[in-house]
């Protein structure tokens, strides 16, 4: 049992390292494209290491003190986010608009876009609608819903700081959630009416509540909240698998020690999936679900994310399939079209590679973020907000690759390390092989990256950590011998 166990472990934090020398390999070759020269990455990449040192630094002068400490990462984070979201006028498009055109409709009583294609195809994202009514009833406005993307925005960047802190001491926790809160993808996100805030949020709070302590009620509480960001935006089941994932592993280690381990991973995932059927019970029973409460579709995900002409993107050339009633018919012919996609695996296998250098290599797309912006005579920083976008997507792929490159490292050493990883670093582990490998068949954009920001700024906080323990180790021993 104990080294089915450490097979296991080895296998996810093995993968978990291939995965992030893909994402930093993609990169690179991303920046052969979208850069003006090596000498403007040169430039960002030593803007990030003065990032780094100024956080460092800021941790001096802050001293130990946890409420300080936590303080410091709400305001940075919350000034970004926030001052984006008021100064940074964008209007709702795309399934932006339905929901919260649905929203506005919901709050005065009209349920009309009920009937609309777009909820009978995707019913699964009605209860972001009812949250979004809920905050326009009560404040009546579009920033109401920007400020509390950013609520939730911090909340998730505070949660960074929290659950690396239960592995890892408190300067290499400071370190990774202030630079995500400078992380230039995520602030861009926020003006976005995205369902992926609240979900992140939910679905990592969950994650701490579990990793907290190992009780029933902590299993009970943590399965609710990723059941709740489940609902809002459906990935969760990523991280939930992890948590299974993750428990196996520890039960394997000792199994007369830990019968407990899988009991409790199976009350957070019974916990996960009852929160599901408790709300699909009252919308219907409130007339909300006309055409049920999941994704009636699912298959579109994956016409789409495998079709070789657009690398996966989304694209409306086989958009007849959406209309399909019979769920039969339309699996056959989702087989069919997919089927005609590739004439060898070496095609299929270039596709793939191809696929992970847009998703990963390729900056954000900020035409979704200055949505409705004259990017042209808008001005930022002295020159077109357009210009302005651009150079800082580039720079937030530096930090990104920087970010990944140091996760990754710290990756490596936890796999040469005997001693068990903490359980939230496993599912982080766990949580970015599956996204990786899940986001390889079903449809890509740069904005659906958001949710393994976190994981990757955990794993690096753990990095940090064991880099700088080393560092002052060797320090000490030098010490010792200069005596």
């Amino acid at each position: 049992m104990k080294q089915l166990s450490d097979v296991l472990k080895y296998c996810v934090l093995l993968a978990a390292s291939t995965v992030i020398a893909l994402l930093v390999v993609s990169c690179f070759m991303g920046f052969s494209v979208y850069a003006e020269s090596p000498l403007q990455i040169l430039l960002y990449a030593v803007l990030a290491v003065v990032l780094y040192l100024l956080i460092k630094l800021a941790y001096r002068f802050i001293g130990g003190s946890e409420r300080r400490l936590l303080l410091a990462v709400t305001a940075v984070s919350l000034i970004l986010r926030a001052a984006f979201a008021i100064f940074v006028k964008t209007q709702p498009g795309s399934d932006f608009w339905e929901m919260y055109s649905a929203a506005v409709k919901l709050t005065n009583g009209d349920l009309s876009w009920l009937h609309y294609d777009y909820f009978k195809l995707w019913p699964y994202q009605i209860p972001f609608v009812i949250y979004q009514a809920a905050v326009y009833k009560l404040f009546g406005s579009i920033l109401a819903l920007k400020l509390m993307n950013c609520l939730f925005m911090v909340g998730t960047n505070l949660l960074i700081y929290k659950l690396s802190r239960l592995f890892t001491s408190a300067e290499a926790s400071f370190k990774a959630a202030m630079i995500y809160a400078f992380c230039p993808e995520a602030i861009f996100l926020t003006s976005l009416l995205t369902n992926q805030h609240i979900s992140l949020f939910f679905i990592m709070l969950g994650l701490y509540v579990i990793s907290l302590n190992q009780s029933p009620l902590s299993s009970l509480g943590g399965g609710l909240l990723i059941g709740i960001g489940n609902l809002m935006r459906p990935e969760a089941v990523l991280m939930i698998a992890g948590v299974v994932i993750a428990a196996l592993i520890y039960f394997l280690k000792r199994p007369s020690d830990r019968k407990k381990e899988l009991f409790y991973a199976g009350i957070a995932l019974a916990s996960y999936i009852g929160i599901y059927y408790l709300y699909s019970f009252i919308v219907r029973q409130v007339g909300l679900a006309p055409y049920g409460v999941s994704n009636n579709c699912p298959e579109w995900k994956f016409v789409v994310g495998l079709n070789p002409d657009t690398m996966g993107t989304y694209d409306m050339t086989h958009g007849g399939i959406l209309y399909i009633t019979d769920s039969s018919y339309r699996r056959g012919e989702a087989v069919r079209i997919i089927s005609g996609y590739f004439s060898s695996f070496r095609a299929f296998a270039g596709f793939l590679w191809g696929k992970v250098k847009l998703f990963y290599g390729g900056p954000f797309d900020f035409t979704w973020a200055l949505n409705y912006l004259d990017l042209t005579n808008n001005k930022f920083a002295g020159m077109p907000a357009g210009n302005a976008a651009y150079f800082v997507s580039i720079a937030d792929r530096v930090l990104f690759t920087a970010v990944s490159a140091f996760a990754g490292a710290g990756c490596i050493k936890a796999f040469a390390k005997k001693k068990e990883p903490h359980r939230s670093y496993l599912i982080c582990a766990a949580v970015l092989c599956m996204f990786f490998t899940a986001f390889m068949f079903i449809e890509i954009q740069p904005r659906y990256r958001y949710f393994i920001l976190p994981e990757l700024y955990i794993m690096f906080a753990y990095a940090a950590g064991e880099f700088g323990s080393l560092k002052t180790k060797n320090k000490r021993r030098g010490g010792r011998c200069g005596a």
